[in-house]
């Protein structure tokens, strides 16, 4: 996602979720601003809107937003403005109703403001390889019923994958898509050979 789109990409799936819960349509800036000219205050007027309208509807309990955000190492590679933007969101009166768990691969620690780093936010969480039978779960789980692995095809990405999840997962995505393009619904050793290659 490019850094001028990235808080109405934020909002764009945040509004996906709870317009199912609103009772009336709401106007907000993300309907009439172009992508590139939605700023992070633009958000966060957004975002206090969407929060009123959602608590009657959660009534007595507390209204909750939980942003689930994967790949998150790439916003280092953003402006250090747009990354203390982000800061600003969970540190305004918005971070009652608020909350993330961000994933990444490395998250760069190198910072080389006064202000805190977005990154201070966070409890840092090293996820561990996935012991053999979880690694296997996640890799025929999400699919079944829909494709199917062929034994040697998953033997070989357990083994090459060691456990780490995301290693699992690209395999997973490249496998499938392999398998797809030519035209069947049983991933096989050639697929996770292609996806070796692709990884």
């Amino acid at each position: 996602t490019p850094q001028q789109q990235f808080f109405h990409l934020l909002m764009e799936n945040i509004f996906g979720v709870l317009s199912g819960y609103l009772r009336e349509p709401l106007p907000l800036r993300f309907n009439s601003t172009p992508a590139g000219n939605y700023t992070d205050r633009d958000f966060v007027a957004d975002l206090r809107a969407l929060i009123e309208a959602l608590k009657p509807v959660v009534a007595p309990r507390t209204a909750r937003v939980i942003l689930l955000i994967d790949e998150m190492d790439v916003i280092n590679t953003y402006d250090t403005l747009v990354q203390q933007q982000l800061r600003r969101i969970f540190m305004s009166s918005q971070a009652y109703n608020l909350g993330a768990v961000v994933a990444g691969i490395q998250i760069s620690k190198a910072w080389d403001r006064v202000e805190s780093p977005w990154y201070n936010m966070f409890n840092e969480i090293q996820v561990d390889p996935f012991p053999q039978d979880e690694a296997r779960r996640l890799l025929v789980e999400p699919v079944r019923g829909v494709y199917e692995w062929e034994g040697p095809a998953l033997d070989f990405v357990l083994a090459h994958a060691e456990g780490r999840p995301y290693r699992l997962q690209q395999y997973g995505l490249q496998a499938v898509n392999h398998m797809l393009a030519e035209g069947r619904e049983r991933i096989n050793l050639a697929d996770v050979e292609a996806a070796e290659r692709l990884i």
